[in-house]
């Protein structure tokens, strides 16, 4: 015989197929790959990404300007409308409940009859060592509300 045949029908020695074996495979298979470790990686994920998440919230809430900037960003957009608290523009249903035209009020006058001259805004404080304050505050008349607008009956 030659040196090839005798390699290919050489018997080599195995470890014995016995219990510890299976035992230490089971184990190992159970360790790294089981429904248990699947589970565990999916909570640690999902724990981590609401983690990022909750300090991203804290972040915008903190400083609102990095909020505008990443919506600028995400939307390639400009913010074109911002609230200023200091404008003079006043939502049309307040103007309404402020005025003559107050829907509970309206019909025990008639408008024709009134014309706006000043409207007044009255803000009172209170202080508990000083007492009360009452602020009026003076401005000219509405005119780029439509009379009428919001009435009972007006279309």
């Amino acid at each position: 015989m030659d040196f090839e045949s005798r390699l290919n029908h050489m018997n080599v020695p195995g470890p014995e197929n016995d219990g510890h074996e299976t035992r230490l495979r089971t184990a190992l298979k159970e360790r790294y790959f089981g429904a248990e470790k699947k589970y565990q990686y999916r909570f640690r994920l999902s724990v981590g990404f609401a983690s990022v998440l909750l300090v991203i919230l804290f972040v915008f809430i903190w400083n609102p300007e990095l909020a505008i900037r990443a919506n600028q960003i995400a939307f390639q957009g400009d913010v074109t409308e911002r609230f200023d608290p200091s404008s003079e523009i006043a939502d049309e249903e307040f103007v309404d409940y402020t005025s003559l035209y107050n829907p509970e009020i309206y019909p025990m006058f008639h408008n024709e009859e009134y014309e706006e001259e000043k409207a007044y805004v009255i803000r009172k404080y209170n202080s508990p060592a000083k007492g009360e304050l009452m602020i009026v505050s003076e401005f000219d008349p509405v005119e780029t509300l439509p009379v009428g607008k919001n009435l009972p009956g007006s279309i």
